[in-house]
């Protein structure tokens, strides 16, 4: 047992090194972007963001997972180059169709995302589509084989490109719409360290292999995965379209209400999320774990691990909610401004439920039981959605986060 807490707690620590110098530089770009772009555009930027990530989600969101599973209960090489290449196939053809799809029906868009400037961004975004899903087999793969260093370095290299692109353009080519630079920049980044990712594939003694008879279990654990993700996706941009009206609704102006978005999903729910980087790190390493001893039956295994695992999760969230309570309004005040401090401040305590339910959701789709999650993402997407639309006129715009709380500890909780 010790062995096995030691080897977790040094993979755990190599990943939470590398998210937290991730986390630091994606924190530099919100800053960056909270103190070039208005609130306003902020808010454009947060809309169309969101969408983008449902695009993401649905062409790539559940092959990591299911690639790392496969891998892991694998020892066979052949095999192991057979699933990434059908994942591969899979999701190069859903990303170009989906990115067809948002060229052939703008008006959907449109509607959705409400300006052109918000559609024109997320035009700008369609590469990083792309370059996502056919980057995700092979990071599931480095994730299976327990390369967390190569994972974790990718992920750092997107967020440098990401945040040096944006200064570039914005000062070198200050006559390119900021908006459109910042579209420019996230496609870039993803397909230059996407590029990074598949170089380590190669070096890591990963070949494709083609291979039919095996595209049928890929399939079969990243479709409920993926749908899991992309109905937790898809409560982005919805929440954010129905927050909006509702605002509107209670005496807002539309530019008020997405500057009131940007503050709250833009800039406090970034710093609100910094806690989850140690809780996905750990899911992160117990996922090739659990997923391997449950292929070889070793169930006692399991049970410490994952007993382990949530008297961390809840020791350690206890005492960020203390941290961010007490000085959140100094934090941001720091990074961004007063408004997204008192909001972080009020709503702290959702990160235990947020936390708990990271974890949970990782450990269940670990033992296969990716029905049962997306079940209970179903229902808390329900309540969110429901919570989202009645509580603007009690509470504003601090309606996002409690909502959030609210759905999440209902996760847990029947989890």
């Amino acid at each position: 047992m010790r062995c096995i807490i030691k080897s977790i707690f040094k993979s755990v620590v190599i990943i939470t090194i590398f998210s937290v110098l991730t986390k630091m530089v994606g924190f530099l770009f919100r800053v960056y972007l909270s103190r070039t772009l208005s609130t306003y555009t902020l808010g454009i930027y947060t809309l169309a963001y969101s969408v983008f990530t449902v695009l993401v989600t649905a062409v790539s969101s559940g092959t990591p997972l299911a690639i790392s599973k496969l891998v892991s209960s694998s020892n066979n090489n052949k095999s192991c180059g057979s699933y990434v290449f059908n994942a591969l196939w899979i999701s190069s053809i859903l990303s170009v169709a989906i990115c067809i799809f948002v060229l052939v029906f703008p008006k959907l868009f449109y509607l959705i995302l409400t300006t052109k400037e918000s559609f024109t961004l997320l035009l700008s975004m369609l590469p990083a589509v792309i370059s996502n899903a056919m980057y995700a087999p092979f990071r599931g793969y480095l994730w299976g084989k327990e390369q967390y260093f190569k994972v974790s370095f990718v992920e750092l290299v997107e967020q440098i490109i990401k945040i040096t692109t944006c200064f570039t353009l914005f000062t070198i080519f200050n006559k390119l719409s900021k908006i459109l630079s910042v579209g420019i920049a996230v496609s870039l980044s993803c397909i230059l360290s996407s590029i990074v990712g598949v170089v380590f594939y190669f070096t890591s003694s990963g070949r494709l292999h083609r291979n039919r008879a095996l595209i049928k279990p890929v399939i079969h654990s990243a479709t409920p995965l993926t749908l899991v993700r992309l109905s937790g996706s898809l409560t982005q941009p919805l929440m954010s379209l129905i927050l909006t009206h509702q605002l509107v609704h209670i005496g807002f102006s539309n530019d008020q209400a997405l500057s009131q978005i940007g503050v709250a999903m833009g800039l406090t729910m970034p710093v609100l999320s910094i806690p989850g980087t140690l809780i996905g790190s750990l899911a992160m390493a117990l996922i090739p774990r659990i997923s391997k001893d449950l292929n070889d039956k070793n169930y006692n295994s399991i049970s410490n691990q994952i007993s382990a695992s949530y008297t961390f999760t809840i020791s350690s969230l206890c005492f960020a909610c203390l941290i961010f309570y007490t000085f959140g309004d100094k934090i941001c005040m720091l990074l961004y401004n007063l408004q997204s401090g008192i909001i972080l401040q009020n709503t702290a305590w959702v990160m235990l439920p947020m936390g708990i339910s990271q974890l949970t959701t990782s450990i269940l789709n670990s033992l296969s039981l990716e029905q049962k999650t997306f079940k209970f993402y179903i229902i808390s997407s329900l309540i969110l959605l429901t919570c989202v639309y009645f509580m603007p006129q009690f509470v504003g715009v601090y309606a996002l986060l409690i909502s959030m709380g609210v759905s999440m500890t209902i996760i847990s909780v029947i989890a």
